[in-house]
Formats: C-alpha cells, structure tokens, sequence
C-alpha cells in the first residue's frame, strides 16, 4: 500500500477539473479513512488553498489551474509527454513515481497511461523495457543501450543541424560544445584521421553523453569490444580520456575507454579512399564488406538502371558500409542532421538508399535506421547528380550561309557551352536545308528561317542566353509531355478511389491492393513488398501525400492507383489527404524514376496536393495535373 496518498489525490482533482468530490467518495475510492483523507487535503492546502469546499465537497480551484497553467492536458502535445518521461527515466537512477509524473504533465490516468505505451514502443528497439514497480517506474538495460537512447532521443528532438539546442532535458549540465570540438579536433589530426562534419558532430556527441553519464555515476559495465581496435583508435581514445578526466572532473574506466576507442573505429577512417584501388582494396576493407557492397550496387543499377559505378565511388562507398557493418555489430548509432531534409528535398535517391538498406537486412539480418539510410542516400546521390547520361538532351541543327566555314566558330561555341544539354545533329547549308527530312527541338540559324533561332554569324551572349533559355524550356516541355503520356498510360479511371481508410497504413495498402488484385496487374508477392518498403522507411515524403510501391517480377503491368481523402487518414506519424500506390513491371522500371521524380515536383506545393485530394472523379484529377504540369 502507498503511504503518500496526497499526491493521487491531487493527481486525480487535476485530472478531473470540473468535478467535485466528498471525503466518503475519496475515502472509498483510495481505500483509506475519512479522517486520513483530510489530513491528506490538509497537506495539499499547506501552502495555499487549491482544493475548495463548498456544500459538503471538494474542488479544485479553476484559477489555481489557470494561473500555472494546469489545463489537463498542459502545454505538452502527446509526443512531448512521451519525450518528457523518458528524459526523467534516464537522469534518474532511482526511477520516477508515476503520481509525480501525472502532476507534472496534469493528464488522466488514461492519458498517462496510453503514453506509457508509446514510451515501451520508443525504447524496445533499443533492447530497453519500461518497468512499473507500484507506481515507480524506470527503464531497465543496459547502460550501452540508454546512452544510444539517451542520443536519439537528443538528435530526434532538440539536435538541430551541426548545433546543440536545448540538450538539457536529456543532460544533467550544460558543455561547451565548441570547446570540445576543438580539443577533439586536435586529437584526431594528431592521430592522422579523416573525418568530416557528420562524424566529428556524431563523435561530440558521444562525448558528451559519456561526460554526463559518469558525472551522474552511470557506468559501462562491459569490457568485451567484438571489433578489432587499431592502436591508433587506442592512443586517440587515450588522449580523449585524458581530456574528459582533466577538465569534467570525472574518472574513465578502462571499460569506457574501450568504448570510446570503439566509437572511434565505427566513425573514422585512417585511410584516404583515394588511396584505394581495385588491386589493394582487400588489404583495408573486410573481403565481408566487398562482397556486400559488390552485391548492392549491382542490384540497385539494375533496378533502378543507373550508370555503372566506377572504382572511386566503390571505394569511398565501400569504407563507409564497413564503418556502418562495425555500429551495427556494436549498437553505435549515429545522426544525420540532414535526414529530413533529405528525405523530403531528393526521395527518389532517398528510395535508393531505403532498397539498399533492404539489400543489407537481406544479407546481414541488420535493420538500418534512417539516419543511416540517410548517410547512404548521400553517397548515392552525389553520383546520380554527377551522371551525365541522367539528362535528356534537346536535339538541334545548325543551319549556315557558308563563307570560308566561318560557321565552325559558332558551332565550337555551341558545343563548350551546352555540351550536356545540346545534342547538334547535324550543320547544315541553308541551300540543303529544304531537302532535310529530320525533326529537331530547335533550329538555330545565321539566316531568316521560320521558328528558328536567328544568330550572327559570330554568337553573341546574349544570343547564346537566348539559345539557353529555349534548351530549358524545351526541355521543360519534353518533359511534361512525357510525364502526361507515361502518367495516362499507367492510370486508369477504374484505378481512381475515394472510399480506402483503415487504422493504418498497411490495412490501407491491404484493403487497396485487394480492390486492384481482380485486374491482375501482380501477384502476393508485390504486396509483400509495398508492405516491406513501407516498413523500412515511411512513404510519406511530402506533408499530406504518400506514396508505396514496388518495383520487380511481380508486377505484369505497370500501374498508378490514386486514392483521394475528403477525411485524413493515418500513415506512420502523419495523417495524408492523398494516396498515391505504384507498380512498376522490371521492364518499365526507367519510368518509375522519370515519372516518381515528377509526382514529387508536382506535389512539392501544398495547394497542388489539397487541389488533387478534393477530386472525386478521374477526370477532375487528369485535368488539374494536365493544369499543373503546363503552367
């Protein structure tokens, strides 16, 4: 039996505002005597009046409530609550009183326990499990495991870009954060490492956490690291133990110094990438880690019919999947301050990187988070930018007045400045010009011909800006056309839905692929893997709209289906008015880039999206796109 009965019972007043109790009720209710129960109120009321009696019953005082804020639900959304508790859980070696905790927060019993639910959901994936011991809860693990909850809960709430906000609810003191980073700074160039930004911010990180773990007495137990520790990560954790131990008035343990060096291992190289080639690349990386990366990038160019890889890029992606093999082996877990952005600003390379972090479950039984994926995604996609052979040239010819080939000048001109956007089929005499049966994009032209492009027969700038602006805009327009084509073909009026909801996403899928299934466009497995897309990462990439989908055999026709809401439904942690579901035949699989890349631009403007979701027919949806491809 609880011996303090003060705090439920105010706990209870607050929770339940408008109502009244009387001193039986409360007696009966909390299982105590009527003469306890006013000793209770009496504690209450000490420092000032907050529980009122008025014809033989208690209430509690509406001013006291508005005054501090008290409403029943606080100032706290129900993803602060759940961020709140957890912070106490983690700063408290003890445990929290869950009446403590209500008070705080000033929710039901129901509100406080549906976000004791969400708290359990949040911290299982990190080998952690909320215990409720009589009302004093903790989180039980492993200290390795709080501390990578202690990060995420940090970078996924107030760790914004390469800065630290706000840290403090999941921290004890504040740091000096650039304080740290130059001392680190100096160890790791001391030590002949190469790191970046995103490294160098991962490993503050942990540095600071650690900081504040031990000022707090929380200890890594463990003295077991499964890598293989160089004695460079060994001397650099060294001088970082040094550091902390001289400034932060704590002691390292030699667990926590294997701890260290192990962070080291998983986020830093001793190597340039430069360095490697096809002939020494197993002297440096695990024969394991070639054969992954061999095997994802192989199947993400087929699937996604991208370019193939040269050395450089297998390299430098090869040192990064063997970083991310050792965290995962370790339970390290690192932050991408640019994962949203990412994900929303380049879905398509953000799609990549989902496939092959699927690639990577599939061969290792690693379930990648989406700051990793994110780290992938970067790495794709500064090869995709750079492809040339991504582009779609406008085709030209060049028509002439010849006079000793002075035209060759111009030619030359036109080819340094547009040499990936222009594709000059051939240069022609204006006397065979009449004879040519070929249909270019433009016709750039030193005489007076109808729709071409007049130039002089030396190109001016400002003529050459005006050849640019017709390349963007013809581009522009062989583009949409294409999209409008490939997108009608794909999209059907029998494809069109208003009328799909369930509790989540993937009874929406379920439901929407049984509407489909009788048209035979695939089989089970393509449901098995929208389902398995969808868990991997969210579809949501765009406020309001989600896109599943799958590519691959199990796909006989290529197909779009749309679904539009007149209420929100749920998907993942947003609520979409608009559904989008791909299905992509292997042999269509190009499209799927060309046509998924303009669905985002296109609903990259919130009023496109609430425009579409407000159609209830097929025709209203192919005449808004058509409106909105060709503004």
């Amino acid at each position: 039996m609880r011996q303090n009965r003060s705090k439920e019972i105010l706990h209870l007043f607050i929770s339940s505002p408008e109502s009244r109790f009387t001193v039986e009720e409360l007696s009966e209710k909390f299982g105590v005597s009527i003469r306890q129960i006013r000793n209770y109120i009496k504690q209450i009321n000490e420092e000032s009046e907050i529980l009122l009696f008025e014809n033989g019953s208690y209430q509690i005082d509406r001013d006291y409530l508005k005054r501090d804020g008290k409403q029943e639900h606080g100032d706290f959304t129900p993803e602060e609550r759940v961020n709140l508790i957890i912070s106490r859980l983690l700063l408290e070696e003890d445990g929290a009183d869950l009446y403590d905790l209500a008070d705080e927060l000033f929710v039901s019993d129901a509100s406080i326990e549906a976000d004791l639910k969400k708290v359990r959901r949040r911290i299982e994936p990190f080998g952690l499990q909320l215990k409720n011991s009589e009302g004093l809860l903790s989180i039980e693990g492993s200290e390795k495991n709080k501390r990578s909850l202690t990060s995420y809960m940090i970078t996924n709430t107030h760790y914004k870009g390469f800065m630290f906000n706000d840290s403090k609810r999941f921290l004890n003191d504040d740091y000096q954060i650039d304080f740290i980073r130059k001392n680190l700074e100096d160890i790791l160039n001391e030590c002949y490492f190469f790191y970046n930004d995103y490294s160098l911010n991962n490993i503050i990180l942990h540095l600071i956490i650690t900081i504040d773990r031990l000022r707090n007495d929380f200890q890594i137990k463990d003295t077991q690291t499964i890598l293989n520790i160089s004695d460079i990560e060994r001397q650099a954790a060294e001088k970082i133990t040094d550091f902390i131990e001289g400034n932060y008035d704590v002691k390292v343990s030699g667990s926590e110094k294997n701890n260290i060096a192990a962070f080291l291992s998983c986020n830093l190289a001793t190597l340039d990438y430069r360095m490697i080639n096809p002939d020494n690349i197993e002297r440096y990386i695990s024969h394991d880690t070639i054969q992954l990366v061999r095997h994802i990038l192989e199947k993400i160019s087929d699937y996604y019919l991208l370019d193939s890889f040269d050395d450089i890029f297998f390299a430098r992606f090869s040192l990064h999947v063997e970083n991310l093999m050792k965290r995962q082996k370790s339970r390290y877990s690192v932050h991408n301050p640019m994962q949203a952005d990412i994900k929303m600003s380049y879905p398509l390379i953000f799609d990549i990187a989902v496939y092959a972090a699927s690639l990577i479950k599939e061969k290792t039984g690693y379930r990648i988070n989406q700051d990793e994926i994110s780290l992938i995604a970067l790495h794709i996609g500064s090869f995709i930018e750079s492809a040339d052979s991504n582009r779609n040239k406008v085709s030209a010819i060049y028509i002439y007045a010849d006079y000793h080939q002075f035209y060759q000048h111009n030619v030359a001109a036109l080819q340094n400045r547009f040499e990936k956007d222009l594709n000059l089929l051939y240069t022609i005499s204006v006397n065979d010009f009449r004879n040519i049966t070929v249909q270019p994009d433009l016709i750039i032209s030193e005489v007076m011909i109808p729709n071409a492009i007049i130039v002089s027969p030396f190109i001016s700038e400002e003529q050459l800006e005006t050849i640019r602006e017709a390349i963007r805009k013809r581009t522009k327009q062989k583009e949409n056309d294409h999209f409008i084509e490939a997108f009608a073909e794909m999209f059907t009026e029998d494809l069109f839905f208003t009328d799909i909801y369930g509790k989540d996403e993937f009874e929406v899928i379920e439901k929407l692929t049984d509407r489909i299934r009788p048209k035979n466009y695939f089989d089970q497995s393509y449901v098995e893997s929208v389902m398995n897309r969808e868990r991997m990462s969210s579809t949501c990439f765009i406020k309001k709209l989600a896109i599943p989908h799958a590519i691959g055999q199990s796909v006989s026709k290529s197909f779009i289906s749309m679904v539009c809401y007149d209420k929100k439904q749920s998907w993942g942690n947003e609520d979409i008015s608009l559904l989008i579901l791909f299905g992509i035949s292997y042999p269509d699989r190009k499209n799927f880039r060309f046509v998924f890349n303009h669905i985002v631009e296109i609903f990259n403007k919130e009023a496109n999206i609430n425009a579409i979701s407000r159609c209830r027919s097929y025709e209203e949806v192919m005449g808004i796109i058509s409106q909105i491809v060709n503004r």
